[in-house]
């Protein structure tokens, strides 16, 4: 829909049903996904002197859901990477940074994931990051203070090449953080 391309398949996560809400985990395998991070959480800080962070990050069609084809009827509108956040938030003392709030807001203003591929662009990019800063040591820089400049605006991304209609798709702008701007 609106030229934008998502990510189909069975054999990575089916993030459309993801999307659609339809293969939540269960209690038991977030109850075991929370159990096995504060094990590794615990490892790297207790036996290595390791701070540890986790980051999640939204897929494209949870930011970009306007986009989504018509045909694609949403049951639940939490996605497994929802559920975990919610999860880890209420059940453990893990440092969990799940920035899908920060990124819906600044999708207002910018493009932050490509229309033709999986990622994050740039300005997605900055965005997360600025989420992990933040937490780590206490800074944060708004993506408005800072300049992005346009690199091309003829980029086909990975959905595009794997579906082979890069062709017809690269139509994507790529923009390239100017360091000297923060």
């Amino acid at each position: 829909k609106n030229d934008w391309l998502f990510y189909k398949t069975e054999m990575d996560g089916h993030p459309i049903w993801d999307y659609m809400g339809i293969n939540h985990f269960t209690e038991a395998e977030l109850a075991t996904m929370a159990v096995n991070l504060t094990q590794m959480r615990d490892y790297f800080e207790n036996e290595r002197g390791i701070d540890f962070y986790l980051i999640a990050l939204p897929n494209k069609e949870m930011i970009y859901e306007e986009n989504m084809p018509d045909t694609i009827a949403r049951v639940n509108e939490v996605s497994r990477a929802d559920q975990v956040a919610e999860y880890i938030w209420n059940n453990t003392d893990l440092t969990y940074i799940y920035p899908k709030q920060q990124l819906l807001d600044a999708k207002q203003n910018h493009q932050i994931y490509y229309q033709t591929d999986t990622h994050w662009n740039q300005i997605g990019a900055f965005i997360g990051m600025q989420e992990i800063l933040k937490e780590a040591y206490g800074t944060y820089a708004d993506v408005d203070s800072v300049s992005f400049r346009i690199d091309s605006q003829s980029f086909a991304g990975d959905l595009a090449t794997i579906g082979g209609v890069a062709d017809k798709y690269a139509k994507d702008t790529v923009y390239v953080f100017e360091k000297e701007s923060a």
